[in-house]
């Protein structure tokens, strides 16, 4: 008995995720791979055709779930990684996604490392058409010992941003323990 109850609700969930319940709602279901990895996603959107937007985030694991949406098309956008999609969703459909967001980073954690290793880490930043410029922000970089790098509109994904700040931001710690804090530039990708 004990045996027959576990595997109930083991796949209780399973068979009913997708499905429509009594007031004709619809749940979605998802994993989100990026490359070949399953995290957590703070800012996703799913936007459907008439109504308000769905805002949420996914679990540590990239699922997430959504319940009591209608039957129609729905817009899911992922803003971190730029992806952009459209989601049919019908009455009486089980519909549980997978999604594949390839990532090609020209900086990571592994970049970061080698620019430390090299004598050359950077702190990034993604600014607009012209890069900014912040007062004494070169004194901070002859200080610490590190440079300020915007990337302007055209850059890599922003989690590739923040894989390769939070390597330096651990570099700096162990240098110059917080004092860099105090001094940083607050628009560095990550920096709260």
């Amino acid at each position: 008995m004990r045996l027959f109850a576990l595997i109930f609700l083991v796949y209780l969930p399973i068979t009913v995720l997708g499905q429509t319940d009594a007031a004709d709602t619809l749940t979605l279901n998802a994993i989100i791979f990026i490359g070949d990895s399953r995290k957590q996603i703070d800012s996703i959107e799913l936007i459907p055709s008439n109504g308000p937007i769905i805002s949420f985030s996914t679990n540590r694991s990239g699922r997430f779930l959504v319940k009591n949406l209608s039957e129609g098309g729905y817009r899911l956008y992922i803003k971190e990684f730029n992806y952009d999609t459209v989601i049919n969703l019908k009455a009486g459909e089980r519909k549980e996604l997978w999604i594949f967001i390839p990532v090609a980073c020209e900086v990571s954690e592994d970049v970061a490392r080698l620019d430390i290793q090299q004598g050359n880490p950077r702190l990034l930043l993604i600014g607009g058409i012209a890069p900014s410029h912040v007062v004494c922000q070169e004194k901070f970089e002859r200080k610490f010992h590190v440079k300020y790098y915007d990337f302007g509109c055209t850059p890599p994904g922003y989690a590739c941003v923040l894989a390769y700040n939070k390597v330096i931001f651990n570099y700096l710690d162990s240098m110059y323990g917080a004092k860099w804090r105090k001094k940083v530039r607050t628009d560095v990708i990550g920096y709260n």
